[in-house]
């Protein structure tokens, strides 16, 4: 569970969540630790504790880039992407979104999103260094 340590070291770590309340910034500290767990895995706790306080941050950013999509341009409006044009026998394709594009082969199903935000690729890092993947032959 945060505490109200947590929500400061945040904002200590991050000035750019400073206008964020409390409550908001404890909910996503307690979703960070639902994904987790106790860290007892992790070879190092500070690097425990600091891939904690970055994936809080990516939770963060992923929820204000959400509602400014939303705020934006509306429910859905990330399906509005134009991957192709026609113009009689004429046709134009596009690629997907940068944003979308996997940025490593090394990523799990459902792991891109880490490369969304800057505090994403930075809790990589840091799980990279203390977790050993599995490997299955």
């Amino acid at each position: 569970m945060a505490t109200t340590s947590d929500t400061t070291a945040l904002r200590n770590r991050f000035p750019e969540f400073r206008l964020v309340g409390d409550p908001i910034l404890a909910a996503n500290y307690n979703t960070a630790d639902m994904l987790l767990g106790s860290g007892s895995n992790w070879v190092s706790q500070t690097d425990f504790q600091n891939a904690r306080l970055f994936l809080a941050a990516h939770l963060m950013m992923l929820g204000q880039m959400g509602a400014f999509m939303l705020g934006g341009i509306g429910v859905g409006g990330m399906g509005l992407f134009i991957s192709q044009i026609r113009f009689g026998e004429r046709v134009v394709d596009f690629d997907e979104r940068a944003l979308f594009k996997v940025m490593s082969g090394t990523l799990g199903e459902g792991e891109m999103m880490f490369n969304m935000t800057f505090y994403g690729q930075m809790f990589l890092q840091l799980r990279a260094r203390n977790i050993i993947p599995i490997a299955v032959v």
